[in-house]
């Protein structure tokens, strides 16, 4: 649980710095949605997921890494 601030945290940094919309807050969504399924809150993290999912479908310059990490 620890880790979810820090998370949140880098989410809202990236979503600051970059936009909402931007690719570049992909990573923060699936750190926190891993977090999330550390403490079997598949819900929680099916909507980080989803998220990122957006971000990269708006995206269509998003690169072959991330799409495959995602």
């Amino acid at each position: 649980e620890t880790q979810i601030p820090g998370a949140l945290r880098f989410l809202r940094f990236s979503q600051k710095v970059f936009g909402d919309n931007s690719v570049r807050v992909v990573p923060a969504y699936l750190l926190l949605a891993e977090a999330q399924l550390g403490l079997g809150r598949t819900q929680q993290a099916e909507e980080f997921l989803s998220m990122a999912r957006w971000n990269v479908q708006q995206n269509p310059d998003c690169g072959n890494e991330l799409r495959a990490t995602l």
